[in-house]
């Protein structure tokens, strides 16, 4: 009964809204402390627990199957291609929109306001006929209210929607866009005259002291800042952040060049 009682609270999530976090929470309001341990005990052990699409991409692999003839599935890794496909000519110059959002996400100081908008918007109007509400029922039903909004929800962004283009980069201004263009014109550069490199060749440490230089914080509160900017936690603004590197080091020391020379 009490397995029974728990599975009934868990499906009563909106299924995109199941995050760990929110299954943990559900758990502790359902009376499960201990399973919610033991799950977070799990995670720790093996960092694929409980991932079904993993398992079921791997038994894949394993055995040919028969074609459906059906299209593809959005899986995350198809949003993933899709969104650094969108690309716009903006001021006369053809941008990534993902470079775009990538740049408000890290130097935008409010962008953490513009993702909450993000998440109400999706809140009040789900693109599956799911019935809209204000984000703050949403979450109460996930969690009882004990946890923000911007740690139980990750929506997977899709770029090619313009109205969550638009809601992301309604703080951008013109000499963002100009600065998008000159960090990616640095990243091709880099590109090209250095054989093998790519933006995920640099290193974590560069990309986690960029962001620790710009947001002003400690280590201890990258994860909180990286969840605020919708970047989920720590490693995944990391990520995020490689493209940016080259260009931050040489407009640093192009600033400390000019520093001494005064």
């Amino acid at each position: 009964m009490r397995a029974t009682g728990l599975l009934a609270a868990l499906r009563a999530v909106y299924y995109p809204q199941r995050t760990g976090a929110a299954v943990r929470a559900v758990c502790r309001r359902e009376g499960e402390e201990e399973f919610a341990r033991w799950l977070t005990r799990q995670r720790e052990q093996d960092q694929h627990f409980g991932d079904l699409k993993r398992a079921d991409a791997l038994a894949g692999t394993a055995a040919p199957r028969a074609s459906t003839g059906l299209p593809v599935g959005e899986t995350a890794y198809f949003r993933r291609w899709s969104n650094a496909a969108v690309r716009e000519r903006v001021d006369g110059v053809e941008l990534s929109t993902e470079d775009r959002v990538v740049y408000q996400q890290v130097f935008d100081p409010a962008f953490g306001t513009r993702w909450a908008a993000y998440l109400e918007h999706l809140s009040r109007h789900p693109a599956d006929g799911e019935p809209g509400m204000p984000l703050a029922e949403r979450l109460a039903r996930a969690t009882g209210g004990h946890l923000s909004a911007r740690r139980v929800f990750h929506p997977a962004v899709d770029l090619r929607d313009p109205q969550t283009v638009a809601l992301l980069l309604a703080g951008e201004s013109a000499a963002d866009r100009r600065a998008v263009a000159r960090y990616a014109e640095v990243l091709a550069h880099a590109r090209h005259s250095r054989p093998g490199f790519c933006a995920n060749a640099v290193h974590d440490s560069l990309a986690r002291d960029l962001l620790l230089q710009v947001w002003g914080c400690s280590e201890e509160e990258l994860d909180a800042q990286a969840s605020a900017r919708g970047l989920v936690r720590a490693a995944g603004a990391v990520e995020a952040a490689k493209r940016l590197v080259p260009e931050f080091l040489d407009e640093s020391n192009r600033t400390e060049a000019a520093d001494a020379g005064r």
